[in-house]
């Protein structure tokens, strides 16, 4: 679980000591939170948004929220078989931008649904 959500999440590094410099502290700064998903998709991305779903049953969850069947079942076909993970990204994490998502080094896009919340 913590690496799925050090990936889908901002993380930060430990703050520098209080001896550090004001050019160490403001480089610390610039380089965090450290956030290889939206690095990696190179998109505006507002965590308050995004869902990382590593419960064994994370199909019971997706049925809570895909009510279609049919888009159900084409989710679940385009699933790989070892699948472990569900990450969610909702619109409203792409904020007003015109954001253009794609697979990732650790992620593959199965695609853009309608949820039921």
């Amino acid at each position: 679980m913590d690496q799925a959500l050090s990936y889908t999440q901002g993380c930060w590094e430990p703050e520098p000591p209080d001896s550090a410099s004001d050019a160490e502290y403001e480089a610390w700064e610039d380089r965090n939170p450290v956030w290889p998903l939206r690095e990696e998709l190179d998109v505006y991305l507002d965590s308050d948004f995004i869902e990382t779903i590593v419960e064994p049953d994370w199909q019971s969850y997706l049925k809570s929220l895909i009510r279609d069947p049919d888009q159900l079942h084409t989710i679940m076909e385009r699933c790989p078989e070892n699948t472990n993970c569900l990450v969610l990204i909702y619109e409203a994490a792409l904020g007003e931008y015109d954001s253009v998502m794609k697979s990732t080094s650790k992620l593959t896009l199965i695609g853009k649904y309608p949820c039921t919340l």
